[in-house]
């Protein structure tokens, strides 16, 4: 009986540890969430004020600036409740995909174009290099945006000085010759070669608030279209990830 009664002690013990780790991981996805939100929210707040208070005075071409900044926060914060929508439905199984003929290529733009505002506020070069001008697939485009953007977005959160590119291809050598290739690389902080392995999975016992839930999700956009997301960086030398999906 004392056996049995230690056993159930300790059983006890570790789901109270297990409930401890998963109020954890709770508190600190809603932080996570309440920072993605929060951020561009005071973004457009403040680009609204300027204009505002300099409406006689401004140049058009100045007032053109802080719509186009404006525009970039307010998407940004769009994809940011995007994320944490797709996270729940991906974790639930209940994903709705919609798929249709689209032209890459397009979507790239659009991306691009939204982070080059993004990029200017902070002072950050962004370089954008797209090799082919049409490039047909079918996909789901909102999900391919949201991959794309979610990497951008996690390469300028971690820049502080530097670049940040977006380059898009298809490849023509290898195993994976005539995939679609998007890479996504930055000049920040890194991040240390053993943590990369773990880097785009959702562990609720083991949250990183630092990573968020963006990696997560784009990897399983990338997943869904048959393709791949890798992850490659150094601690201090920036990081590069790939995603490279059939087409």
């Amino acid at each position: 009986m004392d056996k049995r009664v230690e056993a159930l002690e300790k059983e006890l013990a570790c789901l109270k540890q297990r409930q401890a780790r998963l109020a954890r991981a709770n508190g600190e996805f809603v932080s996570v969430v309440s920072h993605e939100l929060k951020t561009p929210l005071t973004g457009v707040k403040l680009f609204a004020d300027l204009m505002l208070s300099d409406l006689e005075a401004a140049e058009i071409e100045a007032q053109r600036k802080y719509l186009n900044i404006i525009k970039a926060e307010a998407d940004r914060m769009a994809r940011a409740l995007a994320n944490v929508t797709d996270f729940l439905s991906l974790s639930s199984a209940t994903m709705i995909w919609r798929e249709s003929e689209v032209d890459v290529v397009k979507l790239c733009d659009r991306c691009a174009s939204l982070f080059q505002a993004l990029c200017e506020t902070k002072g950050i070069r962004f370089v954008y290099r797209c090799q082919p001008a049409h490039l047909p697939m079918v996909a789901d485009a909102e999900r391919l945006i949201q991959l794309m953007y979610n990497l951008l977005a996690n390469a300028l959160r971690h820049t502080a000085v530097g670049e940040v590119s977006l380059r898009v291809a298809v490849l023509d050598s290898g195993e994976e010759a005539g995939c679609l290739e998007i890479e996504v690389s930055d000049s920040g902080s890194g991040i240390e070669r053993d943590r990369l392995e773990g880097l785009l999975r959702f562990d609720e016992e083991d949250f990183d608030i630092r990573r968020g839930i963006g990696l997560f999700v784009a990897d399983a956009i990338a997943r869904h279209h048959g393709g791949t997301l890798m992850a490659d960086s150094r601690l201090g030398e920036g990081a590069s990830f790939k995603a490279v999906i059939p087409l």
